[in-house]
């Protein structure tokens, strides 16, 4: 699990960090499904074969761009540490 630290100490976060992960982290399970399913159907109406990197690539940056926002939205932010 990533570190969650609050975006403002003046107005704390809706859920602990650890709801707000396992929220967040369905919600990132569910984007990387859907745009896998998009992925797939462009594909097939543009009659491409599927490229199976670029597919993983694009479904895996729109999973961490759900995952962002919904973290975003409950009042956190990821540190890493490097």
């Amino acid at each position: 699990m990533p570190v969650l630290t609050p975006v403002n100490t003046l107005d704390p976060p809706l859920n602990l960090p650890g709801v707000a992960h396992a929220i967040c982290a369905t919600d990132g399970n569910f984007m990387y499904e859907e745009a896998r399913r998009q992925y797939e159907l462009r594909a097939h109406m543009a009659n491409r074969p599927i490229d199976a990197a670029n597919e993983e690539a694009q479904t895996r940056a729109a999973a961490r761009r759900q995952y962002v926002a919904c973290l975003s939205s409950q009042g956190y932010r990821i540190v890493y540490d490097r």
